[in-house]
């Protein structure tokens, strides 16, 4: 049945573009997926998330957190900014992992969540507060966040969930996908109308080199606008940007004339996107390309950019396997191991999410997670894609 609220909404306009429908249907206050309280994240919600898959994910980013903090210069106040912590789990490894082997920093750091859901809320205080009493402060917008320390945001899977336009190129030009209600069968429909926001001509002009009939892409165009916030409301520091997607050229071709958008539910991929609003999740792969560019027309520094799979074996995370000499069976190291492969084969996670460092007024040194780091006895080098061209 389509939610009321939302159906509603779109009976009133008439037509709107998905991007205000996947806004309505991700953050309605009331009605919206994220809002809700039930399950998202893990066996009994509808997707996993790296952090999910094992804590040696936000002990890896801890140790590449450490690294910024003293890449910074300011060995006294730190902040580190979380955007949607889910379920809290990613917050809680890194704490972790800072509290065991960066204890000066743990005790000189503020840990701030940045968080709309009141009910993701409620699961992240639960998690945290009683071992973390008074490292961890819940804020509902980036513009309460202190100025007078060094910050690193830190966006894991967040930009994908931002609310995008669908565009699709059909009889020799390209134009947009709106969500209309149809009066007579009284359901949702898709339909195409010219093009009349300025941006997304913009954005074809920059970032689409080809076009084939029928083929769908979608543009982000909040990513911007955050990014300016984010600048805006950061004096210096880092952003560590992880999510999957790819360049322009690698989401704007013929192997994805349907577009990367899809809905999750029950760890089920649908493509039925107006059939239940508020109670799936929509998400598409984000355009490093235009985070790249927005950024650097903001006066950020592009400090790198690598697959996830590059960034987590450059930062060390083979090394918090429990490497033992022994030949004996030890079931932590077999469990950590299968783990691990999940973050970064190439045909899963791996390859799929990518990792981009942002800086403003910081030194301009990329840390181990984009560079290539000569490990082990057999001196193999894991391969360099930071160099931050696309």
């Amino acid at each position: 049945m389509v939610n009321c609220e939302i159906f509603d909404l779109i009976k009133k306009h008439r037509r709107v573009s998905f991007a205000k429908f996947m806004e309505w249907a991700l953050y309605h206050p009331s009605q919206g997926y994220y809002m809700s309280p039930r399950s998202k994240i893990g066996a009994e919600g509808d997707f996993y998330t790296s952090s999910n898959v094992s804590p040696l994910f936000g002990n890896t980013l801890a140790g590449q957190i450490a690294q910024l903090w003293q890449l910074s210069g300011c060995l006294n106040g730190f902040n580190i900014v979380e955007y949607g912590a889910g379920n809290g789990f990613l917050t809680r490894d890194i704490l972790t992992h800072l509290l065991k082997h960066h204890k000066t920093l743990y005790e000189n750091l503020v840990y701030y969540i940045v968080e709309i859901s009141p009910f993701m809320r409620r699961q992240q205080r639960e998690l945290l507060e009683e071992t973390f009493k008074n490292k961890v402060v819940w804020l509902s917008r980036l513009q309460e966040l202190p100025r007078i320390c060094p910050t690193v945001i830190l966006a894991n899977e967040l930009v994908d969930a931002f609310p995008v336009h669908r565009l699709i190129y059909q009889n020799g030009q390209w134009q947009e996908i709106c969500v209309t209600w149809q009066e007579d069968e009284d359901k949702l429909l898709e339909e195409a109308v010219p093009i009349a926001q300025r941006d997304l001509l913009e954005y074809i002009d920059i970032y689409v080199s080809s076009c084939q009939e029928g083929q769908i892409i979608e543009v982000n165009l909040v990513a911007r606008q955050w990014l300016t916030e984010l600048w805006e409301s950061l004096s210096r520091g880092y952003v560590l940007i992880i999510d999957y997607g790819g360049t322009s050229q690698e989401l704007y071709n013929e192997s994805r004339l349907n577009g990367t958008l899809r809905a999750y539910y029950r760890h089920n991929v649908r493509t039925d996107f107006l059939s239940e609003p508020g109670e799936m999740d929509l998400t598409a792969d984000v355009n490093f390309s235009a985070l790249q560019n927005w950024a650097s027309e903001l006066g950020f520094s592009c400090l790198g950019y690598t697959s996830q799979m590059n960034f987590l074996i450059n930062a060390g995370i083979l090394d918090l396997i429990n490497n033992s000499e022994a030949y004996i069976f030890n079931s932590q190291t077999l469990r950590d191991t299968l783990q691990v492969k999940k973050l970064i084969l190439p045909e899963g996670m791996g390859s799929r999410f990518k990792v981009l460092l942002l800086g403003k007024n910081v030194p301009d040194i990329k840390p181990s997670g984009f560079q290539a780091v000569r490990r082990g006895k057999q001196g193999w080098t894991t391969a360099d894609s930071a160099r931050g061209g696309f």
